[in-house]
């Protein structure tokens, strides 16, 4: 018995609406039953699904931060219709996918090494306080 959800076909996207992670983007390889927590995304031929789903993979954090709901958490609908996103032609949509998946691994690289370093920074204080302690206990800041 289907009430609240319905039957999609391969190649379909759904985002889910309820949960702590609402907001997250799915691509449907098999024919099956999409609950009523998930709702299916449609767009029209002039848009890459691989642009609008980098798109709303961007603003995943804002729907998170915006949920609505206390026990079980909602994505706040009203959140789709304030969104501002630009939509070039289908050649300029495929083009800059095609950019952002190449640099990538670059993108995650970078930030990798941009979390070592803020543990490093978080961490120098107090590796310094320690290390002058030491010297000190060791007498050698005087000569």
């Amino acid at each position: 018995m289907v009430n609240n959800g319905k039957i999609v076909k391969p190649n379909t996207f759904a985002i889910l609406v309820d949960g702590e992670n609402s907001g997250e983007v799915f691509a449907i390889n098999v024919t099956g039953y999409l609950g009523s927590t998930f709702k299916t995304l449609n767009c029209s031929s002039l848009i890459s699904f691989d642009y609008i789903r980098f798109i709303l993979e961007f603003y995943r954090k804002y729907f998170r931060d915006n949920k609505t709901g206390a026990a079980i958490p909602h994505l706040n609908k009203k959140l789709f219709h304030n969104l501002v996103i630009g939509v070039p032609p289908l050649a300029e949509q495929k083009r800059i996918f095609g950019k952002i998946t190449a640099l990538s691994p670059m993108i995650m690289e970078f930030g990798s090494f941009q979390m070592q370093e803020d543990d490093l920074n978080r961490s120098l204080q107090t590796q310094l306080r320690k290390s002058i302690l030491q010297y000190a206990i060791q007498g050698k800041l005087v000569p």
